[in-house]
């Protein structure tokens, strides 16, 4: 059996989503997960799903290059989002490396399935404010998140529930600054940075605000050359916001 090797992104989802019974990966693309932690018995089974038959081929792939008898143990199925499952049939599921838009659509098209999974572990590319948001709406906590950088890119992994785990889980808290007097302000910090992320504080989280920080700099700088001082102001609170972090 050939051991497979993933990223250090997927090494923390692998850890995150650990303990799953079945385990669903949403745009599995070409399975390194799922296999990966079926190999380390991390799992006990896995559904893999994409919309295009190509990414299930690249998985059938990956499990006839590893070996070590996984078929039993994993099922493919061409399909888009959610639809592949039935209500309750996954107790975690994984949706990586797509847009937080695209990933809040998937639950909102199948929000029975979505909310009866015990886990959701997100991985937003982009729009991680989005995702957040979506899920504050829906009445998700978030459990946990995590910052990894793969390939100089910070990666955010969200995992959240509907159910309250120990009673430690972050939902509707907004997260407060010296200068978020406004609204906007505030709903900004709640979704961007939220009270979890900010609570924890993991290893990577002074990069992530210097990044959010740069971001704002640069609508600053770009609304003052085009005249739209209100968006320059307001880019500018937010940066003052995030250095009071």
């Amino acid at each position: 059996m050939q051991i497979l090797k993933i990223t250090e992104r997927l090494e923390a989802m692998a850890r995150l989503a650990a303990g799953a019974e079945v385990l669903a990966d949403i745009g599995t693309d070409h399975g390194y997960l799922p296999i990966h932690m079926l190999q380390n018995g991390l799992i006990k089974s896995a559904i893999l799903t994409d919309v295009n038959e190509w990414p299930l081929d690249n998985a059938r792939r990956t499990l006839g290059l590893v070996g070590g008898g996984l078929w039993d143990k994993t099922d493919l199925r061409l399909e888009d989002g959610l639809a592949p499952l039935s209500v309750g049939e996954a107790d975690t599921i994984v949706i990586a490396g797509m847009g937080g838009e695209l990933i809040s659509d998937i639950l909102a098209a199948a929000p029975e399935k979505a909310a009866s999974a015990k886990k959701l572990v997100l991985q937003p590319r982009t729009r991680s404010g989005e995702l957040r948001k979506f899920l504050f709406m829906n009445q998700y906590f978030i459990l946990t998140e995590e910052i990894v950088m793969e390939n100089g890119h910070l990666c955010e992994i969200i995992v959240a529930s509907k159910e309250d785990f120990g009673g430690d889980a972050k939902r509707y808290e907004i997260v407060s600054a010296e200068d978020a007097d406004n609204v906007e302000l505030k709903q900004f910090l709640t979704s961007e940075i939220g009270s979890r992320l900010l609570a924890i504080r993991p290893p990577l989280f002074s990069s992530f605000i210097e990044h959010k920080i740069d971001v704002q700099k640069k609508i600053a700088a770009e609304a003052q050359k085009g005249g739209a001082s209100d968006t320059a102001e307001l880019a500018l609170a937010k940066v003052e916001a995030l250095l009071a972090l």
